[in-house]
């Protein structure tokens, strides 16, 4: 009597292998995903061999919802932009804060890759500058031309005061450089005008106004009252 034999392939060994491959594929993705585009540029360590006796570098940077307290020159340079980031309405202000070395003044500079090329331009996409001081606190302001929605990455340098000032791509003598994210979104709120003076009271003289207005206005109307 012939009897048929049936073969039943086993699949399971194959997808017990694909699995955790498409697993690590997927995350592998959804990693990339989460950093800002690579920087066409790293700056390097201190290059004077004395700057870890002196304590430079920058020990906290605080914007938005970063809050990231360090070891200062003895990281090095430090990417934490995979991991560190804020969300930044375009046209709004907004407190930035960076603490150096408390025992000597440093020379702090922050710029953005506002257009997402991967490069930080030294002058149009400087955002904060500081000088001489230990305590380096001001406003941040993210254009209305920013690229929105899109993970871009932020770049704080810091060098000693005597130093030539840091730049986005050159190595620090004395300090450190660190990267961090940010995503600008756009600006739905109603603009809010204001002006500063630097004198209220005068006949002849010249009265400079500095801008602090928010939320993008793009004109103004002036009435000084006088007719």
């Amino acid at each position: 009597m012939m009897q048929l034999l049936r073969f039943r392939r086993k699949a399971p060994m194959l997808y017990g292998f694909l699995l955790p491959l498409l697993t690590m594929l997927a995350t592998g993705v959804g990693a990339q995903a989460q950093c800002p585009v690579a920087a066409s540029c790293t700056p390097g360590p201190a290059s004077n061999s004395g700057a870890g006796s002196i304590g430079m570098g920058i020990l906290n940077v605080t914007l938005g919802t970063i809050n990231n307290s360090t070891n200062g020159v003895q990281d090095g340079y430090k990417d934490y932009s995979c991991t560190l980031g804020t969300n930044l309405t375009v046209g709004a202000n907004y407190a930035l804060s960076v603490t150096t070395n408390p025992n000597a003044d440093e020379n702090v500079r922050v710029w953005i890759d506002l257009n997402n090329d991967g490069s930080f331009n030294a002058t149009s996409e400087l955002v904060f500058s500081s000088d001489s001081k230990r305590l380096h606190t001001g406003t941040l302001r993210m254009p209305l031309t920013t690229t929105l929605n899109t993970k871009l990455r932020m770049r704080v340098a810091a060098d000693y005061f005597a130093a030539p000032v840091p730049g986005p791509c050159t190595t620090p003598q004395f300090s450190q450089t660190e990267d961090y994210a940010v995503t600008a979104l756009a600006n739905t709120a109603a603009p809010a005008v204001e002006f500063v003076a630097d004198q209220t009271l005068t006949c002849s003289g010249c009265v400079q106004f500095t801008d602090q207005s928010q939320n993008a206005p793009t004109s103004w109307l002036w009435n000084f009252g006088d007719g």
